[in-house]
């Protein structure tokens, strides 16, 4: 499975898809809630969204994981296997701290990582909600 909140889901997200594709038979992109994000879309939104980009791809899966924290919705769908990205040594440091918590929640639970590709470093979906912004407000959308 492929947790995250994905307001917007881009390019980065994409490609650990397609790695993780390459290693498992099915991928399950969950769309999680986080409570400390403000978000442009809902839930459902984001998960329509995603459907779009992989309708061809029978080998994705989109969720909608609105209540429970990440190892608890896992285990309740028998996921054996959780992707998780990063760009730099921030994004590390925050995986390395609910790597643990994950590991005590559901002990069956094995972490994949993946390096975001060269190009990706520097997008994340906060950044791109900005620029949106930023652009609406100055009428040049």
């Amino acid at each position: 499975m492929f947790p995250g909140s994905f307001d917007p889901f881009h390019s980065g997200h994409q490609v650990l898809v397609e790695k993780a594709l390459q290693l498992f038979d099915q991928v399950v992109i969950v769309v999680s809630r986080n409570p400390e994000k403000t978000y442009q879309h809902s839930g459902q939104s984001r998960v329509e969204m995603i459907e779009t980009i992989f309708q061809t791809n029978p080998r994705v899966k989109v969720m909608l994981n609105e209540h429970y924290l990440t190892a608890i919705f896992a285990q309740m769908h028998q996921i054996n296997y959780c992707l998780r990205g990063f760009r730099n040594d921030v994004d590390f440091a925050y995986e390395a701290k609910i790597a643990s918590y994950n590991k005590v929640l559901n002990p069956q639970l094995e972490l994949v990582y993946f390096f975001s590709q060269p190009d990706d470093k520097k997008t994340s979906s906060t950044l791109l909600k900005e620029i949106k912004q930023y652009k609406k407000e100055n009428n040049y959308e």
